[in-house]
């Protein structure tokens, strides 16, 4: 649930590049100098390590400094196929405006709470 981030093999691209003109390789470390994206916060999106929001200018920075677009160095997880439901939309909006809070698949509680969270943990440690 949520967003993968794909600093690491957009770096590792980068430092093959670099190693066929006969320039050291760079590290994350590297990269949070040049970006001014603090060493831990572009570690923990690296390595995807939390379910944490993060600032747009990070990723403004980093597609600055990979030459890339947001969509390659982050992906959705999982992938949303389709277009949305505009009857569940309806239904949800009534419900809100009613006083009745439902949490639709789309609304953040339900995408970030503490339940997704746990789920998303479980994944990711699936994956690992």
């Amino acid at each position: 649930m949520g967003w993968r981030f794909e600093i690491d093999r957009r770096l590792d691209n980068m430092n093959r590049r670099r190693q066929r003109q006969g320039r050291p390789p760079l590290t994350l470390k590297d990269v949070a100098l040049l970006t001014g994206i603090q060493y831990k916060s572009l570690l923990n999106l690296a390595k995807n390590s939390t379910l944490r929001a993060t600032n747009t200018r990070f990723i403004d920075a980093l597609c600055a400094f990979f030459g890339c677009d947001p969509s390659q160095i982050m992906v959705r997880n999982p992938v949303l196929q389709g277009e949305p439901d505009d009857g569940e939309i309806d239904q949800v909006l009534a419900r809100i405006l009613a006083g009745d809070a439902p949490q639709a698949a789309f609304h953040v509680e339900t995408l970030y709470g503490a339940e997704a969270e746990q789920q998303w943990r479980v994944d990711r440690d699936d994956r690992e």
